[in-house]
């Protein structure tokens, strides 16, 4: 870590508190999680202890909307500096009491921090740093993020104490770690791609009421990844090992459609004691195609017989995408 002048800042007093941003890409992944871990006792392993979650949101956005209307609400405890920047940064509740202040910092008096990043959901990590004597000051360190009194035209009623977020004279780092996100590759058990876009969207289709047998396989190898769990509506639909944390198959019969019906999640062991669930990846799920005869229920031979047959729902077979329609 450097100061304006590219000089390795170093000294007691430098304290650095660790955020992650998750990408945009997962914005509607749900239960999202991201670790980090500090060798503190310098034993070159890392125990339960020593694992720290990114969990608490720290909103550095406004809504221009609900301050014209001045509406308390309009910003998040992050809004204290000349620009919102990435938005929405995870940060550490290390003591777990609630309030992040310089108890949830790291230390450094060389400049340097040494941790471990659980790369699993795409984002990047990166760090708020205090060097500065006013963080020490538990009556200064916090005095803004409270909910403002108006829509920010003065100074003394928009700049509050929040009471939770007390590193208010922490600087974001200009660099951070890009995450990049998992690269899985589904296909039908004879290697054929899966369809999408039935709900216009990217995500890949499945057939409700039939059985779909999936081959998953990941870009490298993942040597925490232990067990993979298909869910619908929190019910466990197909779950199994990974391969050497590169692949596996699956069978899966999905009983409700709609958009992100089904979810992929992984287990992940951080430690020999620690496991957390992954999301990986949302479905689509689409329903099975129903075939009614609406003319020519009754064939005769020697005869031309004109049949008409309507084929209703969204099915996916052979890579193709079934709508109503009739075939003569």
């Amino acid at each position: 870590m450097y100061d304006a002048d590219k000089k390795l800042l170093n000294g007691t007093g430098l304290k650095a508190i660790p955020y992650f941003v998750f990408d945009p890409s997962v914005a509607n992944l749900p239960d999202k999680q991201a670790f980090i871990a500090i060798d503190t006792n310098l034993d070159k392993q890392i125990d339960e202890t020593e694992i720290i979650e990114l969990s608490k949101l720290y909103e550095t956005t406004i809504s221009e909307e609900k301050r014209l209307k001045n509406k308390k609400d309009w910003f998040g405890p992050g809004c204290i500096y000349n620009s919102p920047y990435s938005g929405q940064y995870y940060v550490a509740d290390r003591n777990h009491d609630n309030a992040m202040d310089i108890q949830d910092a790291f230390s450094s008096t060389t400049g340097e921090i040494n941790f471990y990043l659980y790369g699993s959901i795409p984002g990047e990590i990166g760090f708020f740093v205090g060097f500065n004597p006013l963080i020490l000051d538990e009556a200064l360190s916090d005095v803004a993020g409270g909910t403002p009194e108006d829509n920010g035209t003065s100074i003394k009623r928009r700049f509050r104490p929040d009471g939770q977020f007390a590193f208010d004279w922490f600087a974001l780092a200009k660099t951070s770690i890009p995450v990049a996100p998992i690269n899985l590759t589904v296909t039908d058990d004879k290697n054929n791609p899966l369809p999408f876009s039935a709900y216009q969207n990217t995500q890949l289709d499945l057939v409700s009421g039939t059985e779909n047998r999936l081959k998953v396989r990941s870009d490298k190898a993942r040597e925490l990844f232990t067990t993979f769990r298909f869910s619908e509506n929190s019910q466990e639909l197909a779950s199994g090992s990974w391969k050497e944390g590169v692949s596996f198959e699956a069978a899966l019969t999905p009983s409700k459609t709609g958009p992100s019906a089904v979810i992929l999640r992984t287990d992940m062991m951080l430690t020999p004691t620690k496991t957390i669930s992954l999301p990986l990846m949302q479905f689509d799920v689409v329903g099975s195609a129903m075939i009614t005869i609406l003319k020519g229920s009754v064939v005769y031979t020697g005869i031309d017989n004109g049949v008409t047959l309507q084929l209703s729902g969204i099915a996916s077979f052979n890579q193709q995408k079934y709508n109503c329609r009739e075939l003569e």
